[in-house]
């Protein structure tokens, strides 16, 4: 079996876990054979990924090439948010289950969605602001483990901040994230990967920027947003390259085959860890094909971080997990996009 780009994506992700010891090879193995369907695919997938591969020469290269941000005092972030959008909803300081925006925030309407799609109903997770008016709408794409409440908050994250944002359930066609991880959470990366294409993929992606123009509260004139984390990140510009409603972009450590976006209409700004040196390297390759397809692309690379550094769920371990002020400058710079890109 050929693996896609997403499924390979999966598989290197689970190797690189491993690998830093914040995965135990038992676990590994479950995990890519849930992605490849075989003994002999999740073998073949793994071969050469479990051993220690030095990439530490493009690492070098890209530090030395790629404009690299600076972290600041958290203090200094929130001064210059003050009273202005993020201040409200910067990332915690520290690794925590609390949500930043709370379900029951009176500036925020949250609720699980349905809406139809390809192959039947698609899940999703709708948050926008409580007071009246028409708003810029947002596709919030998810990592590996489904729609959890992580990707829920940041839904809530974006609606208090003046988005509608529809967290899409990309498991879905497998009965959905809640459905899976009421069984075997596992399962939900082998829906993600063997049990789907990028065209699927895409295909329930759309069917959520088309169930968000139907909404009188979502000022489809604005154009539409797409922002993904880990596996998400490649989503979000697979969905840029393949729906010209999106207009802006934030991929978080994601990666894509560059000709996915050659005929994006979006604005792409991507966030990368330093220390992420796989998904780091192919910062060049996307930066060309955007701008190859004539549209911006920014990028900001974080010292001293790496991999799923915005989910504040995650405990930081070997180069993976959260690094709170790479986060708190990652938003700001995510919602200041997203405000110029996304009006009538």
């Amino acid at each position: 079996m050929a693996l896609d780009a997403t499924q390979k994506y999966l598989v290197e992700e689970f190797a690189e876990l491993y690998r830093s010891g914040a995965m135990g090879r038992r676990e590994m193995l479950r995990r890519v054979l849930f992605v490849t369907g075989s003994v002999a695919g999740a073998v073949a997938a793994l071969r050469g990924l479990v051993d220690v591969q030095d990439a530490e020469a493009a690492a070098t290269a890209l530090r030395a090439d790629a404009k690299v941000a600076a972290n600041v005092d958290p203090a200094e972030i929130r001064a210059a948010l003050a009273g202005e959008p993020g201040a409200r909803t910067l990332p915690p300081l520290a690794v925590t289950n609390a949500p930043v925006v709370a379900e029951d925030d009176p500036e925020v309407v949250a609720m699980m969605v349905e809406f139809p799609g390809e192959a039947g109903a698609v899940f999703g997770y709708l948050a926008r602001p409580a007071r009246s008016g028409r708003f810029p709408g947002i596709i919030v794409i998810h990592e590996n483990r489904g729609v959890t409440d992580h990707f829920m908050d940041i839904a809530r994250r974006f609606a208090k901040e003046g988005f509608v944002a529809l967290a899409v359930d990309l498991v879905s066609r497998a009965g959905g994230t809640a459905a899976l991880m009421a069984t075997d959470p596992m399962a939900i990366s082998g829906a993600l990967g063997r049990g789907m294409t990028n065209d699927q993929r895409a295909a329930d992606m759309i069917a959520g920027v088309e169930y968000l123009k139907t909404l009188s509260f979502v000022d489809a004139a604005a154009g539409f947003g797409a922002i993904g984390y880990c596996l998400g990140g490649g989503l979000a510009f697979l969905l840029a390259g393949r729906d010209p409603d999106i207009r802006a972009a934030a991929p978080y450590y994601g990666t894509i085959e560059p000709s996915e976006l050659a005929g994006t209409r979006a604005a792409v700004l991507a966030f990368y860890g330093a220390d992420d040196t796989r998904t780091t390297a192919t910062e060049p390759m996307s930066r060309a094909a955007v701008e190859g397809a004539g549209q911006v692309f920014e990028s900001v690379i974080y010292p001293d971080t790496g991999h799923a550094f915005f989910n504040n769920t995650q405990p930081r371990n070997m180069g993976f997990g959260y690094v709170p002020l790479s986060a708190q400058d990652a938003w700001r710079r995510t919602l200041a996009w997203f405000m110029r890109y996304l009006s009538a």
